[in-house]
């Protein structure tokens, strides 16, 4: 299982049965992490990281909560902020139905997603993603705190929200 400090998101990681031969450590910011070479999406380009997930040929222990936070921020450059909200809900329920869970997508917490990443990504002086994650590393270590900040329950567990986005209670995107 990819040992990471703080990850997000866990459960889409759980079930892999690859296990992983070597460990790298890397740092957003102040935060270090420590993730499997074996597992790591960095390996791939855009447009290979891109595909795969789309075609649901990404292996799956690879869709971490950074790899998530990538997709997006990969998907508004592309596509821009609302066909992204709609390819990331799309790709994310038809990954998860091609490993037999199609109960781990949330759509609330997928829109709610792209619109914190389109927030920072308008606040961003990075030229590519690794330099938004050094500028930004609460949306990979703090993530759960950040959507906090708008919804007054939780989004991640909520029935409602999983299966239809819900406006937050708080504050608006």
């Amino acid at each position: 299982m990819l040992q990471v400090a703080k990850l997000q998101n866990r459960e889409l990681l759980e079930g892999s049965q690859e296990q992983p031969n070597s460990i790298s450590r890397r740092s957003y910011g102040n935060y270090n992490l420590v993730e499997m070479k074996t597992k790591d999406h960095w390996n791939l380009s855009d447009e290979e990281f891109e595909s795969q997930f789309e075609t649901y040929k990404l292996k799956p222990g690879m869709f971490s909560h950074e790899a998530h936070i990538r997709l997006a921020y990969i998907h508004i450059n592309k596509y821009g902020s609302d066909r992204a909200e709609i390819n990331m809900c799309d790709q994310i329920k038809g990954f998860a139905e091609s490993l037999g869970d199609v109960h781990k997508f949330n759509k609330t917490v997928t829109i709610a997603a792209v619109k914190t990443v389109n927030h920072f990504m308008k606040k961003s002086t990075s030229g590519d993603f690794r330099g938004f994650l050094a500028e930004f590393p609460r949306l990979f270590t703090d993530f759960k705190g950040l959507l906090g900040q708008h919804y007054g329950y939780n989004v991640f567990a909520d029935k409602r929200a999983k299966e239809q986005y819900q406006e937050p209670d708080l504050l608006p995107f």
